[in-house]
């Protein structure tokens, strides 16, 4: 597959004709949630890891607005069906009203919402776990959910031991002992699928909670999006194309320039969405007032790429851009995928 846009050339283009830059720090009601959008009208949502900012980008026409200075966290997000948005530990109304939800997790990167409003989350470590919580079982006098690690005798947190949830009985345990364990995303019949970093396999978690070995995604595995017709895209160094039955098929796109990609996902019409941090991270740069690479070249990527593999970019965001969502969400796949 050939890569017909080069990063230089688009940089040139986008430049001239303003098209991708932030255009502002206009704060949008309800803290980006589309529920009222357009009919067929997409937004790509993202989060820095560095200076955690949050964004939308408009899919139509590419525009950037800053929606908050921090959600509160430097990862994944999800929003659940009242409009309440979920970055790691905190939980923000519509409204924009910020509330602690869960303390005590050691590392938390990724979380995923189902159609249910069943949470889904993760502990990033060496023996990471990943926990399913009902959302409509919470009530706000049980918050925040409290996590308590066993300690050893020297102070540190004993990951070999499942750690326990106050209130006792919330939260389910998916996996534990699973190595690195990274993002987690949701398809249109409610299966979670879950990578784990540096292995490479995708885990599927079904409604009913069984857990299987989907397949295996690209080398260092942080991202699996499941696309229309069961089949997957991981992310790792490369972007790698899979089967329904999770058995890989090939390359989509090749790591030729990339800087650390981590997140990727779809939109209705097939395209798919790629974040990248700076090209330019180990040199000198001058920041705004909140934070952000004053010029391009420092800023964080998001790529586009069309169905048949041709790349462009959307748009330039913060500096590290490490999660992404595209919202409304997808009713991928549009097949059942084989149990």
């Amino acid at each position: 597959m050939k890569i017909i846009t080069s990063t230089l050339f688009a940089i040139f283009l986008l430049a001239a004709a303003g098209y991708g830059q932030e255009a502002g720090s206009n704060q949008v009601i309800g803290f980006g949630q589309p529920k009222n959008a357009p009919p067929g009208k997409q937004f790509l949502y993202v989060v820095d890891s560095t200076i955690g900012g949050f964004w939308r980008i408009d899919l139509a026409d590419g525009t950037v607005f800053r929606i908050c200075q921090s959600i509160g966290g430097n990862s994944y997000f999800d929003w659940d069906s009242k409009g309440n948005l979920y970055a790691c530990g905190n939980r923000t109304s519509p409204d924009g009203k910020r509330t602690p939800f869960i303390q005590g997790l050691v590392n938390p990167t990724a979380i995923a919402i189902d159609s249910h409003d069943n949470l889904y989350f993760n502990e990033y470590q060496k023996h990471a776990g990943t926990y399913k919580l009902p959302l409509g079982k919470v009530t706000e006098d049980m918050l925040p959910i409290t996590v308590i690690h066993t300690k050893d005798a020297s102070g540190k947190v004993d990951i070999t031991v499942p750690p326990e949830f106050k209130p006792a009985g919330l939260v389910t345990q998916m996996q534990m002992n699973v190595a690195d364990a990274y993002s987690l995303t949701c398809d249109a019949w409610d299966n979670i699928y879950f990578t784990q970093n540096p292995e490479g396999p995708v885990w599927k978690y079904s409604p009913e909670g069984k857990v299987t070995k989907f397949g295996l995604g690209s080398s260092w595995a942080r991202y699996a999006c499941p696309a229309a017709n069961g089949e997957f895209y991981h992310l790792g160094g490369d972007i790698i194309k899979g089967a329904a039955n999770g058995q890989r098929i090939g390359w989509f796109s090749p790591s030729t320039d990339r800087n650390h990609s981590i997140a990727i996902d779809l939109d209705a019409q097939g395209n798919l969405y790629e974040a990248q941090p700076s090209h330019a991270l180990d040199k000198p740069t001058q920041l705004d007032e909140q934070g952000t690479p004053v010029d391009l070249e420092h800023r964080g990527i998001i790529y586009k790429y069309t169905p048949d593999g041709r790349r462009s970019v959307l748009g330039y965001v913060g500096f590290k851009p490490w999660g992404i969502r595209v919202m409304p969400k997808n009713k991928y796949p549009t097949i059942k995928p084989a149990e």
